[in-house]
Order: C-alpha cells, then structure tokens, then sequence
C-alpha cells in the first residue's frame, strides 16, 4: 500500500515556522479545510489535540504524525509539513521536530489508516531521510523525497 496516491504538492508546506505544537496543528488544520472539501478545521483540530492529550505522537528523529479520521472525508489524504528549524512536539526522544505527516483517514477505512501509520513510520525512520526532506527546496521536491523513500519499501 503505497502512499504516493496520497500526496500532494498543494498539500505540502515548507519552511514552516510555527512557535509551538499548537500552533502547527493550527496550521496545519487551516490548511487542510481551505484544501478539503468537508472538513472543519475546529473539529479536526479538536480531534487531533485530543490525540495528542493520549500520547504524543512525534515519534522521534525529528518527525511526527499527527492523525485521525474523518467522517464524510472520500479519501485518505496527508499533509506534509517541513520545519528546518524544528519545533518542540513533546517528541518521545525530547528532539524538535522538522518534518510532519498527518494522516487523515475516512472514518470508515480504520484498517487502511492504520497500514498507512506502519508505512509512514517504517520510510521515516532513516537519517537520510529526514535530512533530504529538511534540504527539499518546495513542496514538490518534498513529495518526490517521499515517494522515492516510499519507493524503496515492500508492502
């Protein structure tokens, strides 16, 4: 199950400058409402920070993946976000984070959310990785690190 039918340049912000965790989720769901038909940016961020309240979900290494699903959403989509400076995430190694995928699933697709999760977090667990989306110029060369990385892994 490959995650390139889900990117999207237009979905994809870099040099991102948010002060805090909150602040990026706030971005990030204003975002995702200006881009998605359906989706309230209240509720979705709402969701998402009760998530968060659970566990943290800035797995370490500098990435984290804030997720949930939406009811009436037709289609898994991701949002990517780039921070070369980082951000404090409450991160389960301490580490800022600098790059983020949130995941949004349709409410109904529960088992392919969860399969999406596993693959993010198997392409995003290379310093390599982290290194060449922080260094990606524009949201397209961001999408093109990630499919190539998503690329190398088998399902």
């Amino acid at each position: 199950m490959r995650l390139k039918q889900h990117l999207d340049p237009g979905l994809t912000f870099v040099k991102l400058q948010p002060t805090d965790k909150s602040s990026l989720l706030r971005l990030l769901t204003d975002k995702a409402a200006e881009h998605v038909p359906g989706i309230d940016s209240v509720d979705l961020l709402r969701r998402l920070e009760e998530r968060e309240s659970k566990a943290t979900t800035g797995v370490g290494k500098g990435i984290a993946i804030p997720h949930t699903t939406v009811i009436g959403l037709e289609k898994t989509i991701c949002l990517l976000a780039q921070i070369p400076a980082g951000v404090e995430f409450d991160s389960i190694d301490g580490k800022p984070v600098r790059f983020v995928f949130m995941l949004l699933s349709p409410a109904e697709a529960v088992w392919t959310h969860l399969r999406h999760l596993a693959r993010i977090s198997r392409i995003a667990g290379s310093e390599d990785f982290i290194r060449d989306v922080v260094a990606a110029p524009d949201p397209e060369a961001v999408v093109e690190v990630v499919a190539r990385e998503d690329g190398k892994h088998v399902d």
